[in-house]
């Protein structure tokens, strides 16, 4: 059996709920009793195996971790992201945008976002280029 399977129905148990049928045990259960619902408890503290709940946090967690280290990184790249455009800047965007420079390149050049930079290319009514021009 699968472990993860196995501790999944030993939860069910210590809930006072049938892990095959769903349904709640019935009162001459043996697992029915609280005494037995707390020693399972007690024993799936000591499991190496994490719960659905406790793997759903840990991924949780490492999805903020991983946004937190990519909102960091774009902050050393793009150090203006966030700023309000000035019109001189748009004026900038539009020339390099018509001189064929990708969404890619005028991001590193204005040190703005790739998203930022397509953004406002949409705002100012121009379709963005995406790739690099030979």
């Amino acid at each position: 059996m699968d472990p993860f399977l196995a501790r999944t129905m030993v939860e069910t148990l210590s809930k006072g709920i049938n892990p095959v049928t769903g349904r709640a045990l019935n009162q001459r259960d043996s697992c029915a009793s609280e005494e037995i619902q707390d020693a399972l408890i007690e024993v799936l503290e000591h499991c190496t195996i994490e719960s659905v709940e406790q793997y759903m946090v840990r991924i949780k967690e490492e999805r903020q971790a991983a946004h937190g280290e990519k909102m960091a990184r774009n902050a050393q790249r793009y150090p203006r992201g966030g700023e309000p455009w000035s019109p001189a800047e748009e004026q900038e965007l539009l020339s390099l945008h018509r001189r064929g420079k990708s969404i890619y390149q005028i991001a590193g050049i204005l040190k703005r976002t790739p998203g930022a930079i397509g953004d406002r290319l949409k705002k100012l009514q121009c379709r963005p280029i995406y790739r690099t021009r030979k």
